[in-house]
Formats: C-alpha cells, structure tokens, sequence
C-alpha cells in the first residue's frame, strides 16, 4: 500500500490511519506526532492535549493491611502467623505475594476472599509506587540544593530503570 493511499478522517483519532479504497487501517508507527496527508506529501502536526496522571492521595494503608490480613486468615494463608504488622507495608506486600497461591477460597465466605485480596495488594502497590516518586524527587531536590550536579541523578535513576547493570558503550561503526 503506498503512502499516497493514505488519508487521515477528521473524526478519528490523530493517530490513526484509514487506508484509501481497498486497503486495510491499522496504526502509524514511527513518529506520533507527523502524518502524511493523501498525496500532497504535506506533514501535520498534531499535539495531545497533556492530560494530568490520577493520584490515590492520602489511603488509610493501616486499614487496608489489616484487610488484608483478614482475608489471608480467612484463605488459611500457611504462614499467617508470620504476617508482618499493618505498618510494615512494603514488608505486608511481600508476604501476600509469597502466599498468594496458596490462599484457598471459603465456602462459607460470600465474598470472593483471594479475589477482594488481590484488588487491595494492587492497591497498594499503586500507592507505594507513588510515594517512591515523590519521595525520589525530593531527595533529588534536596540533593541539587546542596550542590550535587543532575548527571549524578540520571545515572542513579538510569541505574534503578536496568536493574542496576551499566549500560554497554553504543558500538561505533
């Protein structure tokens, strides 16, 4: 199919292509943001309009471990009496992804136990995964205002996002 078989419907979204007469549609690849028009070979530019992330804010964390814990009593969880403490939350998502397998679903519990579980740990990861954010813009703040320059920064996150191992010298050629 060739580009000038190509046009955009001003109803869809931008990034999506309609093939000309016969032709199947599909996505663009490559550049988001530039499109061909039919024929002409004039590019366009279409920007998204920023759309700001939704937060949890403030959760009642204790709660919802204690929740949790309910629910893995409830599951005959093998290790309950090993269940950190409500406040040890990362400690709390830990031990309900070990034994998550091994919970077992009561027959006299209305309510889905491993399921209901399931949704809280994903809960609370999600707002772990928050409080992460912010609390690693603020000790890069902290940092800055005490001199320390940001490559320093983008090599500890670039670090944390390969799990640690150096990246490789891009060959030359």
């Amino acid at each position: 199919m060739s580009s000038d078989s190509l046009k955009i419907s001003a109803d869809m979204h931008p990034l999506t292509y309609v093939a000309g007469p016969g032709g199947p549609s599909g996505s663009q690849v490559g550049n988001p943001l530039e499109a061909k028009i039919s024929g002409r070979g004039e590019k366009i530019s279409k920007s998204r309009p920023k759309r700001l992330p939704v937060r949890m804010g403030r959760i009642n964390t204790v709660a919802i471990a204690d929740r949790l814990r309910e629910l893995h009593q409830l599951g005959k969880d093998p290790e309950f009496e090993r269940f950190p403490a409500s406040e040890e939350l990362f400690l709390v998502l830990q031990h309900t992804a070990r034994t998550a397998s091994e919970l077992k679903q009561p027959a006299h519990v209305p309510v889905n136990a491993v399921g209901e579980a399931a949704v809280f740990k994903t809960k609370l990861w999600q707002y772990l995964c928050e409080q992460a954010g912010a609390g690693q813009l603020m000790a890069a703040e902290q940092g800055q205002a005490t001199g320390v320059r940001w490559h320093h920064f983008n090599e500890a996150v670039r670090d944390v996002e390969t799990g640690g191992v150096p990246e490789r010298p891009a060959a030359e050629g």
